[in-house]
């Protein structure tokens, strides 16, 4: 995983990923963060940090598709407790 991760959190952190050329690219590289988030959080590679990045975005708006799956799944893991989302770091993000 360290090494998709090593592809993915540049475009998903890059400082022009929500200008309107990057917008589409910078949230499917989130959705895929956040869906490895879901369950490979190591506090390393992947963090707490990298999971409030992503909801701080949500919802997505630019790719149907993506938003479609990755909001689905991020209702499942919330429905679900996932540990990764109900923590007191990043809860208020969901709620």
């Amino acid at each position: 995983m360290p090494k998709a991760l090593a592809l993915i959190k540049p475009v998903a952190h890059a400082a022009d990923g929500f200008e309107e050329d990057n917008l589409e690219r910078t949230e499917n590289y989130m959705g895929a963060m956040i869906k490895l988030a879901y369950k490979h959080l190591d506090g390393n590679s992947l963090n707490k940090a990298d999971i409030i990045h992503v909801l701080n975005h949500m919802p997505f708006t630019s790719d149907d598709c993506e938003a479609k799956v990755t909001h689905k799944l991020f209702i499942d893991e919330v429905r679900n407790n996932n540990a990764h989302l109900m923590t007191d770091e990043v809860k208020p993000h969901v709620e």
